[in-house]
């Protein structure tokens, strides 16, 4: 389950619909419909805005979704380690991508110039 998932189904436990979830937390509407990974920017959002809702089962799948009435207490330092992971998570996948992204546009300059080659041959 994605993490736009997970928190569609948090929402949808709570009766809380996309309209109150956009006016809560300020993020764009067609947030939760774009994209999988949420990032830790809005993450923290979501965080800030609904306290019962568990880091620890939409990161890392673990424990239930809503936090007991003891765990609703703030835990930073908690917190900043899921968030931590979370990012290194996202940094090493956009890593990745840029690496893609570089091979890409490579192989993509060198089929331009082949064309080139071919138009003028």
């Amino acid at each position: 389950m994605t993490d736009k998932e997970k928190l569609l189904q948090y929402l949808d436990c709570k009766g809380i619909n996309k309209n109150q979830f956009y006016v809560k937390t300020g993020l764009s509407k067609k947030f939760l419909d774009s994209g999988k990974s949420l990032g830790v920017d809005k993450l923290r959002i979501i965080a800030n805005n609904y306290s019962d809702l568990s880091l620890e089962w939409m990161v890392l799948d673990k424990g239930e979704m809503l936090k007991s009435e003891k765990e609703n207490q703030p835990n930073t330092e908690k917190y900043i380690a899921l968030l931590e992971k979370d990012n290194n998570r996202l940094e090493n996948e956009n890593k990745i991508l840029r690496e893609d992204n570089q091979r890409l546009s490579k192989e993509n300059v060198a089929l331009k110039n082949n064309e080139t080659n071919r138009k003028a041959g």
